[in-house]
């Protein structure tokens, strides 16, 4: 109105008590400030994280917002914390400050929901996720039952067993059938339910045997059902049981293991042979096998070491080996009356589990590990 000066937004802020800057090295000193707190804070995060497997993800989500603190060059800067504009065009700069404490909820957020996800993936995926298995084994001294789940199918001639998140895999043989025929069974781990199955059967090969899941594959081997006979080493998808990749070798293979980065481990009849293969089928290696006198039936790999079930004699055992020298390491001896170590064996979350009987009324059984 008339002669008077026009109100400015600065006038309410001025009057609202908000204080303005209009200096340009002080401007400079706040951006400096900040961008090294933000840095600070960056590398101390990554360093309390450093051994957690989402350290790398967690460093590289901060950096990203990094790039995100800016703080204007101009002459009209207003200190405040989340304040809305004062009109519909009006916007309020947020200083680096203000942008570090944004950027640090955001990443808190993030990081949060990271860890869900990946938590997520290791229970839906099966990955074997127990805390040290390896050393939960070696100072295991003997075995305490936990429960049992029974089979509500008939699983004919019982020779693995795999578990894989919420379900189970177990490989058998029907040998009263005619003709023959090798089987793949999926199963609900909490109640024994048949999920799915296959018919693993390829013309003479109809002895599936040990099988281990990598996080990837279940990899089983299917061989003809005698001594020094050919079998096809078979790669599934465990979701659809469909096969992903195979190849053929000379040997009846009977238990098989993987370690997920390209190295395959099968051993002969009875054991007495140990191969090691790349997944095309390439021969690594080939000798006699460490076995000590057991014929292993099921074999796992677990940080570096075979996980080995087998009996002979009077004698039932899981033999712990070494894959950088092939020595033995541990022999855990197993209840003879209950001869668990005949057909399949699996270690899952902190217990293993044996399946050593034939169908029907087949039963798994589990089994905490005592120091």
């Amino acid at each position: 109105m008339g002669g008077g000066r026009e109100r400015s937004e600065d006038d309410g802020l001025e009057r609202a008590g908000l204080p303005l800057f209009h200096n340009h090295n002080l401007l400079d000193f706040l951006a400096a400030r900040d961008y090294f707190i933000g840095l600070l804070v960056q590398v101390f995060c990554s360093l309390l994280l450093l051994g957690g497997s989402c350290s790398t993800a967690l460093f590289s989500i901060l950096f990203y917002f990094d790039t995100q603190i800016n703080i204007k060059r101009t002459p009209k800067v207003r200190i405040i914390f989340m304040r809305k504009p004062l009109s519909k065009n009006a916007s309020h700069p947020v200083s680096g400050l203000t942008k570090l404490c944004q950027q640090l909820f955001i990443t808190l957020v993030a990081f949060s929901g990271f860890s869900f996800f990946c938590n997520g993936c290791a229970i839906r995926g099966g990955a074997q996720s127990t805390a040290q298995p390896l050393e939960k084994v070696l100072s295991c001294g003997s075995l305490r039952f936990v429960g049992e789940i029974k089979l509500d199918f008939d699983t004919f001639h019982v020779q693995g067993l795999e578990i894989a998140g919420q379900y189970g895999y177990v490989t058998s043989v029907n040998t009263k059938s005619s003709p023959k025929k090798g089987w793949l069974f999926k199963i609900n781990i909490s109640d024994g339910a048949l999920v799915q199955k296959r018919d693993l059967t390829e013309g003479d090969r109809i002895h599936p045997g040990g099988l281990q899941y990598d996080g990837r594959y279940l990899w089983i081997p299917v061989a003809e059902y005698r001594r020094q006979a050919w079998t096809t080493i078979v790669a599934v998808d465990p979701k659809t049981l469909k096969t992903v990749r195979s190849f053929s070798v000379n040997d009846h293979i009977g238990a098989l293991a993987s370690d997920g980065k390209n190295r395959l481990f099968g051993f002969g009849w009875d054991a007495e042979r140990l191969y090691v293969w790349n997944w095309d089928g390439d021969e690594i290696e080939a000798l006699v096998s460490p076995a000590a006198g057991l014929s292993y039936q099921d074999v796992k790999f677990l940080d570096g070491m075979l996980l080995c079930c087998g009996h002979r004699g009077r004698v039932s055992a899981i033999d712990l080996i070494d894959v950088t020298n092939w020595e033995l390491k541990k022999r855990i001896i197993l209840p003879r009356q209950q001869w668990l170590s005949r057909e399949g064996m699996t270690y899952h979350d902190g217990k293993l589990y044996f399946l050593p009987y034939d169908g029907p009324n087949s039963k798994i059984f589990i089994f905490e590990l005592k120091n």
